[in-house]
């Protein structure tokens, strides 16, 4: 006799709670292909833009006229998404559009309202920015919310400071966005990039404390961004920062004592620069652009500065790099560089879309080829657009091109993926090239990864949602605490529809984590491991798939707490669909 969908879905969730609550977390590593742009030593995942002479978006190169090379050495290409393909089929969830076991995911839970918009994640770095700079750039925040937000951009509003500040979560309201821009204010301000400042006292100090806060909210901002599925792109207002600041110091000191007679003063000079510590904004830049490349995400920077000096309007600098302007096409097709003309082309094609008048420049970073020689960039931004397979604008304040060029790129990407067909060490960087076989056509695609063990990324991942449980919400956990003088009881869950599962050998497969940390009255842990530290691996047959809808999966777990005041940071982790969700919540014990 066959159950009821409601009595069938009670007894599922029952026997969670008293039998597979005990399960440990599982170490196995996900090796299918998922719809979340994940970099392991298992499976690599590529995005990429591809255009022809005339800068056109060509979106229907076929698998067999790619080819993908890491390392020199060409690769299997496994798996080939063309622009506008579902890069979701695999995974489903009860109670969706994919239930009945089409492979198509389904519309449900909290993230996938914005599932099908471009999505763009805007950071002001307030404290490098002068207060005439930052006003005009937050005034372009602004006129492009008002004026040019579409019904299919969501956007995300956060700036550095000192960490991350959140300003909007991902939203398309522009009530929401509105408020956000209204929060960002000039604040105290260190040049960086001035280079009569480098000697002076506090520089190196300013700048080390600096590129620390920037390394923190960068990378945390990509670990959060990682259970978004597609591409994302990231666009980052700054006034940059000197690559080699040791080396700026060097050639200062040595112009002002150029004149000097004395060499004790020479000698005193050259021992007071060594006696700085490297910030090292290398390995900043280096850090962040392997989290996005892990995760997919994009850096479109904008220079904060205006107007700067470009080694020819229309010619590539000694990076790769090119400004792109009226009759820039031409001249570079005379140049012999075809793909930087194609680039040139399809900025000045969309530009003048977005009604961008010829004085405003953009310089598209497609040349540089080699993590190794970000140090040759002229400052991060081009550095942090090139590595990630961005672009870097300059002189222009009308947020609307670059949100413009954002949306139209996410439109139009490529994604494939490959398992190296070479042995290799974690931890070490192997760039990427593709390249098509199609006469005529350029691709850009990012640079490179740093190949990183599943277990440390997720370990990384899951260390940041702990600090910043703020910027983790792609699932909405479920939690309630029941304190008492004895064994202080929590349950932890997760709707049913916000999980995804796989369909294998007839079942339906998912995988998914309930981590708490349990923090005193005074901010610290009360244990060095996670206090709650339950996993699910669950196998439905079809029947209790569709009946699982959105009811919710649960745990219990009861903890010896003594009385005071706690606080728990719960995280939910969905294994196979990558999303990681945070919840906060203080609670007393009598």
């Amino acid at each position: 006799m066959k159950k009821t969908t409601a009595s069938l879905t009670s007894f599922f969730i029952l026997s969670i709670l008293t039998t597979n609550s005990r399960l440990p977390i599982f170490a196995q590593q996900e090796k299918q292909p998922s719809p979340v742009f994940r970099i392991t030593s298992s499976r690599v995942r590529v995005d990429f833009v591809a255009v022809d002479k005339q800068g056109r978006f060509v979106n229907d190169l076929r698998s067999n006229e790619v080819e993908i090379y890491e390392d020199g050495k060409k690769q299997n290409v496994d798996v080939f998404y063309a622009p506008g393909e579902s890069r979701q089929k695999e995974l489903v969830s009860p109670g969706g559009a994919g239930a009945a076991g089409t492979g198509v995911a389904s519309s449900s839970g909290p993230a996938t309202a914005l599932a099908n918009a471009a999505k763009t994640i805007i950071v002001i770095d307030s404290r490098t920015i002068d207060s005439n700079n930052f006003v005009h750039s937050v005034a372009a925040i602004r006129n492009f919310v008002e004026r040019h937000l579409t019904a299919g951009h969501a956007v995300m509003i956060a700036e550095v400071y000192r960490g991350l500040r959140v300003l909007t979560p991902m939203t398309r309201d522009k009530a929401t966005l509105l408020a956000g821009v209204d929060k960002l204010k000039p604040q105290s301000v260190y040049n960086p990039l001035d280079a009569s400042r480098v000697l002076t006292q506090g520089y190196f100090h300013d700048l080390e404390l600096q590129i620390t806060d920037l390394r923190e909210a960068l990378t945390v901002l990509c670990y959060s961004l990682a259970g978004q599925a597609g591409r994302k792109h990231v666009v980052f207002f700054s006034e940059g920062y000197p690559i080699q600041a040791l080396k700026l110091a060097e050639m200062q000191m040595r112009e002002a004592v150029s004149e000097e007679k004395s060499s004790a003063v020479r000698q005193a000079a050259a021992r007071e620069v060594g006696r700085y510590q490297d910030p090292n904004v290398l390995g900043m830049v280096r850090d962040v652009v392997s989290a996005a490349n892990n995760f997919g995400i994009s850096f479109y920077t904008v220079d904060a500065r205006g107007l700067i000096a470009l080694q020819g309007v229309g010619s590539p600098d000694k990076s790769g790099n090119v400004a792109a302007g009226p009759g820039a096409g031409a001249r570079l097709e005379e140049q012999g560089r075809p793909d930087l003309a194609a680039a040139a082309r399809s900025q000045n094609a969309r530009a003048s879309e977005t009604e961008v008048g010829p004085s405003e420049q953009i310089v598209a970073t497609f040349n540089l080829t080699a993590l190794s020689n970000l140090d040759d960039a002229q400052n991060t931004l081009i550095a942090l657009a090139a590595g990630t397979n961005g672009l870097a604008f300059y002189h222009t304040n009308n947020l609307g091109i670059v949100l413009s060029y954002s949306a139209t790129e996410q439109e139009n990407y490529y994604l494939a993926s490959y398992i190296p067909n070479a042995k290799r060490k974690t931890g070490q960087f192997h760039t990427i090239s593709v390249r098509a076989a199609r006469p005529g056509i350029f691709i850009r695609s990012r640079m490179g990864y740093v190949d990183i063990p599943e277990d440390a990324l997720r370990n990384a991942r899951l260390s940041s949602a702990l600090r910043h449980p703020e910027l983790f919400g792609q699932i909405a956990p479920l939690l309630q605490i029941e304190p008492s003088k004895g064994k202080t009881r929590v349950v932890t869950g997760i709707p049913g529809s916000q999980v995804e599962f796989r369909q294998d050998a007839g079942k339906y497969a998912a995988q998914v984590s309930f981590l708490g940390m349990v923090y005193d009255s005074n901010g610290k842990p009360i244990s060095k491991d996670f206090s709650i530290n339950k996993g699910f691996n669950l196998a439905l047959t079809p029947e209790q798939f569709q009946g699982l809808g959105n009811n919710p999966l649960l745990s219990s777990t009861e903890l010896n707490l003594s009385s005071g005041r706690y606080r728990l940071v719960l995280l939910v982790e969905d294994r196979l669909g990558g999303s990681l969700g945070a919840s906060v919540q203080e609670f007393q014990v009598p």
